[in-house]
């Protein structure tokens, strides 16, 4: 029995470096450069400015100053949270790490359940895959049926408008599936996986790989 889920990596946040620290911003009203204020000596050039502070800096409001850059980099794509990545992770009925993979994190995971497992480590899947609601899907349960031999076992979503194919004592194997959610909180004691640094993909898939032979050492 294998368990699957994803996981999207946060992006590095980052100051703008035209932002001026509170501690040195002037009185609300008052002009950068002025006596009230700080003088022209100890402000930088780019600080030099004759809008006033403590609404916006260099015409622009402080939020959108601090806000955190747009991550760039191989396999990231726009959604609905930002852009990023998906981590792809099959796992066994002990939580170990069967198959991973990383992907843009624009398509939905019914796409990338395949490329997944063809990336296994092992010889042969298992008969059974345990998924949550965003795995409904009636086409991909009959490619795994036919390609793999493997049956898909998860919870119909509340807007399907197809006929129901579970049943209830098929999806008492669901209960299980906190399996992979516990791979995924072990990969989260890893700096490099809980956020992306990486600009190329190959550098980030490695250091999942990393992750995962760390957790498969801590148990043979």
């Amino acid at each position: 029995m294998e368990f699957s889920g994803c996981y999207e990596p946060e992006r590095p946040g980052n100051i703008c470096r035209n932002a001026i620290p509170r501690t040195r911003l002037a009185s609300t009203g008052s002009k950068l450069g002025s006596s009230k204020g700080f003088s022209d000596r100890s402000a930088p050039n780019w600080a030099k400015t004759s809008m006033s502070v403590g609404t916006s800096i260099l015409g622009k409001p402080l939020s959108m100053v601090v806000s955190p850059p747009q991550k760039r980099g191989h396999f990231v794509g726009p959604t609905k949270r930002g852009r990023g990545t998906k981590i792809m992770a099959i796992a066994d009925a002990a939580g170990l790490p069967v198959a991973f993979d990383i992907h843009s994190a624009s398509p939905h995971e019914v796409k990338l359940v395949e490329t997944t497992i063809k990336r296994r480590s092992v010889e042969k899947p298992s008969e059974r895959k345990i998924g949550d609601k965003a795995y409904d899907s009636d086409p991909l349960d009959d490619r795994l049926e036919q390609q793999y031999g493997s049956a898909l076992i998860a919870p119909h979503r509340t807007n399907r408008k197809k006929p129901k194919i579970q049943d209830g004592r098929v999806l008492r194997r669901y209960r299980r599936r906190c399996k992979v959610e516990r791979l995924f909180a072990w990969l989260h004691n890893f700096r490099r996986i809980v956020t992306r640094w990486e600009y190329h993909a190959e550098n980030l898939l490695g250091m999942v790989q990393l992750g995962c032979i760390v957790i498969l050492l801590r148990f043979f």
